[in-house]
Order: C-alpha cells, then structure tokens, then sequence
C-alpha cells in the first residue's frame, strides 16, 4: 500500500502562515471551499480544528493540513454514478 498522500502537501504546509483567520482560510485555499460552507463545517465538528483568539476564530497550519489530507483521495470515476 502506498502510504504516500497525494498530493504533497509540503508546500502548501509552508506556504501558510501558523495561525490563519477563518475568513481567510478560504483564498489561502484557492477558494475550493467557502467561508460559508468551512463555518457549517466547524459547527458541525467536522472542518479542521478552530480556536477564539479574542473575537476571532483562527485555525493552525496543523490543524488545517492534517484535515486537508484526511480530505483528499484519488477520484474514482466508478464510485460517482
């Protein structure tokens, strides 16, 4: 089995600052998720882990790489229909 994750997440890793406020979380992503659809999943626990820093909601580079490759699986055009 290959245990490699694909793909590489090393650059985006240290392309991202430590902590990233919520609303923009979404462009450092290339906006493949929206604000929006990113608070529903916090709410629902479900989105990579969030912290208050004061009024803000922040995420870490961590939290967030580590959701993002838990996310990520080859397309499988059989498992679509």
């Amino acid at each position: 089995m290959n245990t490699t994750i694909f793909p590489d997440l090393t650059k985006l890793n240290d392309a991202l600052p430590e902590m990233i406020p919520a609303m923009e979380l979404p462009g450092l992503l290339g906006n493949v998720y929206t604000a929006k659809y990113l608070s529903n999943l916090r709410h629902l626990g479900a989105g990579p882990r969030a912290y208050k820093l004061g009024r803000k909601v922040i995420h870490m580079r961590a939290d967030v790489v580590n959701w993002l490759s838990e996310q990520i699986r080859p397309f499988d055009p059989d498992a679509a229909a």
